[in-house]
């Protein structure tokens, strides 16, 4: 299926940590990188794109750190896939179909793709801090 990079993965995992401060809290890069076991080095790079594309802020000076420029309900993961990844991993083929059999094959992906990205836009970091938080508590439901 989508692969989800690693920078993928630390972007979340660095703003799950995040949100969970929202609004008043801010962390710094080496809080979440020990946390998280994650190189600080890494995750200051996938920070910095974060930064450029909107999502987190910076606090200078003592004691400063990084805060979540929006409510966590206003992140989807799409946006984050979007801001760290040079392009939105996809299933579908763009090349021109060679057959009829591949021309069929390539609509039913490129229609999966949509879905995944709908999905990936209908969700948002207040759902996974939720999720976080139930797992955290010992709370997690598997079906």
């Amino acid at each position: 299926m989508i692969k989800i990079t690693n920078k993928t993965h630390y972007a979340l995992r660095f703003l799950i940590h995040l949100a969970a401060v929202y609004p008043t809290g801010h962390l710094s890069i080496s809080e979440v990188a020990s946390k998280e076991s994650i190189s600080e080095k890494f995750l200051e790079t996938i920070v910095s794109q974060l930064k450029a594309k909107g999502l987190v802020r910076a606090k200078r000076g003592a004691g400063g750190g990084y805060y979540l420029s929006q409510n966590p309900v206003q992140v989807s993961l799409f946006h984050v896939i979007e801001a760290v990844e040079s392009e939105i991993p996809m299933i579908s083929d763009e090349e021109l179909a060679d057959s009829q059999a591949a021309y069929i094959i390539r609509q039913q992906f490129a229609e999966l793709d949509k879905m995944v990205i709908r999905y990936l836009k209908s969700r948002s970091l207040a759902d996974l801090l939720q999720e976080y938080d139930q797992f955290q508590t010992g709370q997690m439901f598997y079906i």
